[in-house]
């Protein structure tokens, strides 16, 4: 990853908007075929804590292609077994054996440690420009290329680049979405939740465990270095989303207590349902939050973004090296249909 500031005027052949997990693995896959890409994001700083924690064995495979799995599995939790928990006990479990993939379960680790590890792989790359506190301001499009502009937040100084492709991985209040005119719907769930993590001092090791009864329902997932994730769902009749309650409902359905224990900030949220018109206009495409959002409840969210970045990696040289016979329309409608269809079979398999 080159540090060398971009000027103005400065051609790249893709410029990314959004260094979380999916601009990130975008940029590393692109940067490994040798495609010039600036990657921009306008925090300054990484965020420290997130809701997405989980990485599923698709999403391990394509790590695996950027030659990132090993870092990610030496950080992460090997999660093989859902404990599942009803009224009346401990009702069975789900366990990955069966499955024909190479990875056989899901790896539990945060996402700040997602985006850490991505960051640094970008060392290694010389066709990446990656610039924090980079806000987008402007986007475009011409008949071969899409004009940007993007204010530093500190300064408050302009630059405008170029590239041949203009990739939105700028999240949920997608900033390239908006500037490049593409119509979403968005609607939120009923249900509220409420997060943190806590010191594990459960015998459940690497287990995650769920409960799902008519006092309401609770997940938990471990994490490395002996923190465990918990998530309650949130009652009417209970009220407010904060420690005491995610505390009270551990104690009242799993019978573990909690107290004194928390590391993490408590987080409350009630889950949005975002779908775009189309993944793509003109020559700027939109991957991850940006062209999908689902309940976070799952874990789908993030992976379907990495299964974006993926498909990307592999349309935009060909796209790049389009010559005669290369229709970049149908490429992009291809685009379009399948991840669509992924992040549709996503929601459904999380709204079940």
């Amino acid at each position: 990853m080159t540090n060398t500031p971009v000027k103005d005027n400065h051609q790249f052949q893709v410029l990314i908007v959004g260094a979380g997990p999916v601009g990130l693995l975008l940029a590393n896959l692109l940067g490994q075929k040798g495609v010039s890409c600036l990657l921009i994001d306008k925090r300054t700083v990484r965020p420290e804590w997130s809701r997405a924690i989980g990485i599923t064995p698709p999403s391990l495979g394509i790590l695996e292609q950027a030659d990132l799995h090993h870092h990610f599995i030496r950080r992460g939790v090997h999660v093989r077994n859902a404990c599942v928990h009803d009224d009346y006990g401990y009702a069975g479990r789900v366990n990955f054996d069966d499955i024909s993939a190479a990875f056989q379960y899901i790896l539990a680790i945060p996402q700040a440690d997602n985006m850490e590890i991505l960051e640094k792989k970008l060392d290694d790359s010389e066709h990446v420009v990656f610039e924090r506190g980079r806000r987008l301001t402007s986007v475009n499009c011409c008949n071969d290329s899409v004009h940007a502009s993007f204010i530093d937040e500190k300064t408050g100084c302009r630059t405008d680049v170029s590239g041949k492709w203009l990739i939105g991985c700028d999240g949920s209040s997608s900033t390239t979405r908006e500037l490049a005119g593409i119509p979403f719907r968005r609607r939120s769930y009923k249900p509220r939740f409420v997060m943190a993590d806590y010191y594990d001092t459960t015998d459940w090791q690497d287990d995650a465990h769920l409960f799902f009864t008519k006092e309401g329902s609770l997940e938990s997932f471990p994490l490395h270095d002996k923190r465990r994730r918990w998530v309650a769902l949130v009652t009417q009749k209970e009220g407010k989303a904060d420690a005491d309650f995610l505390e009270r409902q551990t104690k009242r359905l799993s019978n573990q207590n909690l107290e004194g224990r928390r590391c993490s900030k408590v987080f409350d949220f009630i889950p949005e349902l975002i779908k775009v018109s189309s993944l793509y206009k003109d020559r700027v495409i939109l991957a991850g939050d940006s062209a999908h959002v689902m309940t976070p409840i799952g874990g789908q969210g993030m992976n379907t973004g990495f299964g974006d970045a993926e498909y990307l990696s592999n349309i935009l040289p060909v796209l790049l090296e389009a010559g005669e016979g290369i229709n970049a329309d149908d490429l992009l409608q291809a685009y379009n249909r399948c991840r669509q269809k992924a992040a549709g079979a996503s929601r459904r398999h999380t709204a079940s």
